[in-house]
């Protein structure tokens, strides 16, 4: 099936209640730090640049987004030109799977839309560059999808930088550098049926402002031919706000924070 063009929010992740198992983990990068959405500082390392994840998801269920990032302003742990391969099966059997994948991540992350139900998978990655192979959090899982609307033209993008500059009596500049991040502001979305409202609404109470979550403004490649640049690992900056437009139709806007 194919992947609708609508934004989607990612917000259950399935590796938090399954079988995830690394082949090879360094023990003071471990596999549970992979999993705290929260702080992407927290990295899982491997031993060696070719390692694989297997995970047993209990059952077939339906992944939609596939994805890994690292620190928010540090280039991604693996590279560009590494070989990343997922594979997914019904049995515990990768040697000849109905469902096999060859794809390489950006410099930010690895994002991947698909639409399969399976339960063993194994993402095998063989990074040839002599890169610090890490990785700040690893979702698996379902994507929530609007039915007929999506983000209206208009929204604001920006890199902010919480760097403060000090200036000393002779005009030199020293640095407290902190953390960059990404905002998106202005997202607005109208004539919203009373079920997609229904949705967006519950993905807020489920979450609140305290969950980060996956956010996609552009799942395939409209606006911008590299999906990081609007897809991040963000919270909800405020509550959504709900406007009525006529009859049972509303509109909603919001903000989103990357998390750091």
């Amino acid at each position: 099936m194919a992947v609708s063009k609508f934004f989607g929010i990612m917000d259950n992740n399935l590796l938090t209640a399954t079988n995830l198992t690394p082949s090879k983990e360094d023990s003071s990068y471990p596999i549970e730090n992979l999993l705290d959405a929260t702080s992407r500082s927290k990295v899982f390392k491997p031993t060696s640049n070719d390692f694989n994840f297997t995970i047993d998801l209990g059952w077939n269920a339906e992944i939609k987004f596939i994805g890994m990032v690292g620190p928010s302003d540090e280039i991604f742990g693996i590279s560009p030109s590494a070989s990343i391969t997922i594979q997914a099966n019904n049995i515990n059997d990768f040697a000849a799977p109905p469902y096999e994948l060859t794809t390489s991540p950006t410099y930010r992350g690895l994002y991947v839309f698909l639409h399969e139900s399976y339960r063993y998978w194994k993402i095998t990655i063989d990074d040839s560059q002599p890169t610090v192979n890490s990785i700040g959090y690893f979702y698996m899982g379902d994507m929530t999808q609007l039915a007929t609307r999506t983000i209206n033209r208009g929204f604001s993008s920006e890199i902010v930088d919480q760097t403060r500059a000090i200036q000393a009596l002779d005009g030199t500049l020293y640095f407290d550098e902190k953390p960059k991040f990404h905002t998106f502001s202005g997202l607005s979305l109208g004539y919203l049926s009373a079920s997609d409202r229904a949705t967006l609404e519950k993905v807020y109470f489920d979450n609140g402002r305290s969950t980060p979550m996956f956010f996609t403004l552009d799942p395939t490649g409209m606006l911008s031919s590299d999906l990081a640049e609007f897809t991040k690992l963000m919270y909800f900056q405020d509550p959504p706000k709900v406007g009525h437009e006529f009859n049972d139709l509303f509109s909603m806007s919001f903000q989103l924070r990357e998390v750091i």
